[in-house]
């Protein structure tokens, strides 16, 4: 037993041969029957809706998830360019103290 989920035939289910699939195109031997009553307009049209409301809630969520990643991503560059610029400050630092000592150095030489 299958379920379509055309707009046409929400939620009905079917019988049909075990070989059909229209996502691959097999057609199958062509049996079908439904095995339920079809809805009323007002019931499909509310599982139509449902349908609709669960898609865009997947898709905020699907965007939240890439927005909180990206967010993620982009701290780590932070933190990771903070370490860098440390080392940078650091390097700097020693490379001052060097050339001061070179410098009295000299000047204890020339004295």
């Amino acid at each position: 037993m299958k379920t379509s989920w055309t707009v046409h035939n929400p939620r009905r289910r079917f019988l049909t041969c075990k070989l059909y699939d229209p996502n691959l195109g097999m057609p199958g031997c062509n049996f079908f029957k439904w095995v339920d009553e079809e809805m009323s307009n007002w019931q499909k049209n509310v599982i139509l809706e449902l349908l609709n409301e669960n898609k865009r809630l997947k898709d905020e969520l699907k965007q939240r998830n890439e927005e909180e990643n990206a967010d993620q991503k982009l701290g780590m560059k932070i933190v990771e360019l903070g370490v860098e610029l440390d080392k940078i400050k650091k390097e700097k630092k020693e490379e001052q103290l060097y050339h001061m000592f070179s410098l009295r150095c000299n000047l204890l030489i020339v004295w």
